[in-house]
Order: structure tokens, then C-alpha cells, then sequence
């Protein structure tokens, strides 16, 4: 079959046992994304509860209800996810990003396989480079932990790159959508000292540079840089800006 989608399908056998047992799916709605050939689709049929699976390729759509599954097929950024008590998954590179944020706002454990790349950038924590605005919105909505780093040539056709597994567990809290927006206005400009950075972001604000300047002097007195601010730092300087970013973001 030729390669559609982005897809690199896990063929090791032994990779594809571990994943099943860190999701530990016995008895669980368990809901998989991107089936492929079914290599984890098999496995988990005979433990879930019931398993659903949202796969945009027709060909996998078929062979996800031949082995039984129920299947919605279509894209799983765009499609309502069905009820259920986890997500599994061996993610397209290219939507990564926009499924970790649908699962974390559904607040749905999850164990999942990113590019091992990716997988780094959405666990660092404050203070490492390569902390991020999806690192933020990760340990916000959730405790991550990477598992296991899988090796290239555990999928056909191989990727460039290693993979990793992660775990996702949801704090269960509602998103405060104002600290999200601010923390991405933010982390446009990372490596910048954190006044600067708002200063530099004076076009979303509802005041002029020179207005913003002032405010910033007297607001805050730090010499963080954006991707040294915790969950909690971030929260502290977003609400002193709160009348001049909120709905402008």
C-alpha cells in the first residue's frame, strides 16, 4: 500500500505490547486514532470494552471493522471524539499538536507515540530551552511523562527519526482561556525577557507601545525570560495585564 497521510506504521510486535499494556485497557471504552493496518487495533479489540477508532484513510477505515471496531471515519481533528475512558495512539507527525490539545481539553488519559522530537519539546519543563507554548498548555492540562524512546526501524516505511511514548494523565481542570492566550502571545517571542516580550506584543493590547511601556515598569520587575515562567509565574503576570489583553489575544 502506498504511504498516505503522513503514515509510518509501527510493525514491532513488541513495541505495539507495551503500548497495550501502559494503556492498560481492560475493560475500558478505549478510543484509538489512526489505525492503520491494525497492529494495535488487534490488540486492543480483545480488551477493551468496547473500542472505537477514527481513521481518515478508507482502506483502514475497512479493515478497523473487520477486525471490530466501531469506526468513524474521517479526520480526528475535525470529528467529535465518542465517549471513552482513554486514548491511544501512534500520531501522524503533522497533527500532533492540534489532537494532544483536543485530548487534553476532553481531559482523556491518554498514551500516545510522537516523534521523539515532539515528544521533548511537549514535556520540558520551565527553564529548558526547548520549553514551549504546547509545553505550557501539556502541564497545564495534564501530568506527561515519556515512557519509552522507540527506534526508527520499529515502523515501515521508516522515518528519519526515533519515536517516543508518552503518558498523559488530566489534571481534570477547566482551561482558563485567557491564561492560554497570553501564555501563546508569550511564547511567540520565548527567549525574550518577559517585559519585553509583552511590550512586543503592544499590537494585541488595547493600548498604544508607549502606554504598555509604562505599564510594564510598573507592573512587573523580573528579569525571566518567557520559557523560564512556570505555570504559576505565567498565571501572576497574565492577570496583571488582564485589562489590556483580555479578548485581544
Amino acid at each position: 500500500m502506498p504511504i498516505r497521510f503522513g503514515q509510518h506504521f509501527l510493525t514491532d510486535e513488541s513495541v505495539a505490547e507495551r503500548i497495550v499494556k501502559y494503556a492498560n485497557p481492560k475493560g475500558k471504552l478505549v478510543l484509538e486514532i489512526g489505525s492503520g493496518r491494525g497492529v494495535l487495533t488487534k490488540r486492543l479489540i480483545k480488551l477493551a470494552k468496547k473500542l472505537y477508532v477514527i481513521e481518515i484513510d478508507r482502506r483502514f477505515c475497512d479493515l478497523a471493522k473487520q477486525i471490530g471496531a466501531e469506526v468513524i471515519c474521517g479526520d480526528a481533528v475535525k470529528v467529535e471524539f465518542p465517549h471513552a475512558d482513554i486514548v491511544v495512539s501512534n500520531l501522524p507527525y503533522q497533527i500532533s499538536s492540534p489532537i494532544t490539545e483536543k485530548i487534553l481539553r476532553k481531559n482523556l488519559p491518554a498514551i500516545l507515540m510522537y516523534q521523539k522530537e515532539f515528544a521533548v519539546r511537549m514535556t520540558a519543563q520551565p527553564g529548558d530551552p526547548e520549553y514551549s507554548s504546547i509545553s505550557f498548555l501539556v502541564r497545564y492540562l495534564s501530568k506527561p511523562k515519556i515512557l519509552e524512546t522507540v527506534p526508527r526501524n520499529a515502523f515501515k516505511p521508516m522515518p528519519k527519526v526515533d519515536a517516543a511514548i508518552v503518558k498523559l494523565t488530566p489534571k481534570n481542570i477547566k482551561p482558563d482561556e485567557y491564561l492560554l492566550k497570553f501564555a501563546r502571545m508569550l511564547f511567540q517571542h520565548k527567549k525574550s525577557v518577559v517585559g519585553k516580550a509583552i511590550i512586543s506584543s503592544s499590537h494585541l493590547s488595547s493600548v498604544d507601545k508607549k502606554t504598555l511601556r509604562d505599564l510594564v515598569r510598573k507592573r512587573i520587575n523580573s528579569n525571566k525570560r518567557v520559557y523560564e515562567l512556570d505555570i504559576n509565574a505565567m498565571k501572576e503576570i497574565a492577570y496583571k495585564f488582564k485589562d489590556v489583553f483580555d479578548n485581544k489575544t
